[in-house]
């Protein structure tokens, strides 16, 4: 399987694509501020996700993976950032942050795993990058 068929890519372009056409409603002063900073956090989560996928190494992998790990937690704190300056309402800010509880639970399960197989600090095993079964079906 290849990471675009993967659950946590599929829910992370979605969620781009949500944030993307959310940051152009703002109003004039932060389509350049606040509209830029937070388009760019919600691509860097998929596009860490291919870039990680397509390394040589897991050890790599896991890497990028912590990566959109962080810009997931970014496009979080934006989103309530947004709520708070009322350019978002409760209804579209739950179901965003939501989605994005769950690509941080799937991307925090996968890279757990990455880890419990021993990718952790020096990585000599085979490069197959394909998430658990079941990553991300578990909140940690």
């Amino acid at each position: 399987m290849g990471y675009k068929e993967m659950e946590v890519y599929k829910r992370a372009y979605s969620s781009a694509i949500s944030i993307h056409r959310l940051s152009l409603t703002l109003p004039a002063n932060e389509k350049y501020e606040l509209g830029s900073q937070i388009r760019r956090a919600a691509f860097s989560i998929l596009l860490n996700i291919s870039e990680g996928c397509g390394r040589n190494s897991k050890q790599e992998l896991r890497r990028f993976l912590e990566i959109s790990l962080g810009s997931a937690n970014e496009v979080s704190v934006l989103l309530d950032v947004f709520l708070t300056l009322g350019y978002l309402d409760d209804s579209k800010h739950n179901e965003l942050s939501n989605s994005l509880r769950i690509i941080g639970a799937q991307l925090t399960t996968w890279r757990k795993n990455l880890v419990a197989q021993g990718y952790g600090l020096n990585d000599t095993k085979s490069n197959n990058h394909q998430p658990p079964a079941a990553s991300g079906l578990q909140q940690e």
